[in-house]
């Protein structure tokens, strides 16, 4: 789908951008392992901890990359907890814990509910953080334009694989879903609803679709690198802004080239196709460019997303701000 423009800022600018958008940042999924200690060994412990759990009989340990071989899942106060055991090397800890909060879960709520957790559960490590920044808009059509835009422009440092997922899939007469683009392992950005809208097999109608998020996963070394280990030291500092900092600058950012005849301009488009087969990317363009020419001098901010690209991160400390006040 092709974004229309209107011609603001002096370039071609995204009509979205001539109407109001609010942004929020959430803390989304929580990976946490148990540490190596005796008492978890026949996790008794861990059960008395956490209570009534469901045997989820058809789990498939090739899941977890077979790691552990059973799952239990419970459901209280908004969140969804998946617990693994059965580790099948001693290597991996003893049993891992994934949060999933619901989207109407609360910084407040999010925050009481780790606590509570690490009083049952101490000594907890995290293995992973989903950091998300969702920018809602005002019909389907403008958060089309809008996730259409951030592919084109997003530039992350040090990543070499993108992909694509469109979205054209057929549902009955609905023949438009939700697009997710990866710029690396650990960063998407993608088209969404609400979670009680989200089809059973996964993704959105176009219908239902009101925000574009953009998310990153910090693993364990980002997080010690942004002073988080245990359980214990995320719910005293969530660290949301330090975790998007790649040499003291933004992961990142909206881009384009400047300055060489030899690369396209803004308006011209990106040729080069990402994993995926489509075009359109400047990170795949990069990604392709960089094999034959040094291109740090010629990459710029793209100037009319620059409030955007602003506002975003003014929402990391924000949420920093928000989590310390509780």
């Amino acid at each position: 789908m092709m974004a229309s423009y209107s011609h603001q800022y002096g370039v071609a600018c995204p009509s979205f951008l001539d109407q109001k958008y609010a942004s929020a940042g959430r803390t989304d999924k929580v990976i946490l392992s148990g540490a190596g200690r005796r008492e978890y060994d026949g996790y008794q412990s861990l059960f008395d901890a956490l209570g009534d759990l469901w045997f989820q009989k058809d789990f498939d340990p090739k899941e977890r990359g077979y790691m552990y071989r059973t799952k239990y899942i419970k459901n209280e106060e908004g969140f969804q907890l998946s617990v693994f055991t059965g580790r099948s090397d001693p290597y991996y800890p003893p049993f891992q814990l994934v949060i999933y909060p619901r989207d109407t879960v609360t910084i407040a709520s999010y925050k009481g509910y780790l606590s509570r957790l690490n009083q049952r559960l101490p000594h907890l490590n995290v293995s992973s953080v989903e950091y998300a920044n969702d920018i809602y808009c005002l019909s389907p059509k403008t958060a089309s334009e809008l996730f259409l835009t951030l592919r084109t422009h997003m530039g992350v440092s040090y990543q070499g694989k993108v992909e694509t997922s469109s979205g054209a899939m057929k549902i009955g007469r609905n023949i438009r879903m939700s697009s997710t683009f990866h710029i690396g392992e650990d960063m998407k950005t993608y088209e969404r609803g609400s979670d009680g809208k989200k089809e059973q097999g996964g993704g959105w109608l176009r219908e239902h679709i009101d925000r574009v998020r953009v998310e990153y996963t910090a693993r364990r070394d980002k997080l010690r690198g942004a002073d988080i280990r245990t359980l214990g030291d995320l719910v005293r500092h969530v660290n949301f802004y330090a975790v998007h900092l790649v040499h003291g600058k933004p992961l990142y950012g909206f881009r384009c080239f400047k300055g060489s005849k030899k690369l396209p301009k803004v308006w011209q488009g990106y040729r080069a196709k990402d994993g995926s087969k489509m075009p359109g990317s400047f990170q795949a363009e990069c990604i392709r460019r960089r094999k034959h020419m040094q291109l740090s001098q010629y990459v710029k901010p793209v100037e009319y997303l620059q409030p955007l690209e602003e506002r975003l991160v003014e929402t990391w400390h924000d949420y920093d701000r928000e989590w310390k006040l509780i």
